[in-house]
């Protein structure tokens, strides 16, 4: 219980979302997203995280976190 300091292991309604997530979307997409294809659930998050962060379209977020993944490696 020592990696569980949030508590969110026990957590229903974490597993009951989790469990619907596995099955409506399966357990993932076995490749990369631009092989396999963009699923809904894709749009669905970038469209929240764009919401969070006040960007007019979620089209910015996956070259703005390549950036940082690279950024962070160089450093």
């Amino acid at each position: 219980m020592c990696n569980n300091y949030l508590g969110l292991s026990d957590n229903t309604e974490i597993k009951a979302a989790a469990q619907n997530a596995l099955e409506n979307h399966g357990f993932g997409m076995s490749s990369v997203r631009f092989i396999c294809g963009t699923q809904d659930i894709h749009k669905e998050l970038e469209q929240k995280i764009s919401e969070f962060f006040e960007l007019m379209t979620p089209y910015f977020i996956h070259p703005v976190l390549m950036l940082i993944v690279v950024y962070l490696k160089h450093y």
